[in-house]
C-alpha cells in the first residue's frame, strides 16, 4: 500500500474516533426521534439506538426509559444529573453497492 494512502487512512480514522462519546453524564439536547421503554439502562438504550435508523445519540433516563436522537448539540447535566447519554459508535461503508453497518469494538 502506498505510504501516503496509508497515512491518509490513519488520519481519517483517528479524527473520526475523537468525537466518539459513550456513557457520559447528562441529557442529550437535540432532535428527538422518540422515547421508548427498554430494559438494561444505558446499555439497553445503546442497543436500541444501534437498531434504529437515523439514531446517532441516546439518553437513558433510568432503568427503562430511553430518548433516541438524530443529533446532540449539547449535554444538559444540570437539568438531568441522573441521565446517561452516549453516541452510537457505528459506521456504515459500502461494499459492492451494499451498505454495511459495523460497530466500533467495545472497550
Amino acid at each position: 500500500m502506498d505510504r501516503s494512502i496509508f497515512l491518509a487512512f490513519v488520519v481519517l480514522f483517528t479524527s473520526a474516533a475523537v468525537g466518539q462519546q459513550c456513557f457520559v453524564p447528562g441529557e442529550c439536547v437535540g432532535q428527538l426521534l422518540g422515547a421508548i421503554s427498554v430494559g438494561g439502562g444505558a446499555e439497553g438504550c445503546l442497543s436500541a439506538c444501534q437498531a434504529t435508523s437515523e439514531c446517532t445519540w441516546f439518553t437513558s433516563y433510568g432503568s427503562d426509559l430511553c430518548g433516541l436522537f438524530i443529533n446532540c448539540d449539547e449535554l444538559n447535566v444540570d437539568g438531568c444529573p441522573e441521565c446517561v447519554s452516549g453516541k452510537d459508535l457505528q459506521y456504515t461503508f459500502t461494499y459492492h453497492g451494499a451498505a454495511i453497518k459495523k460497530y466500533a469494538p467495545k472497550r
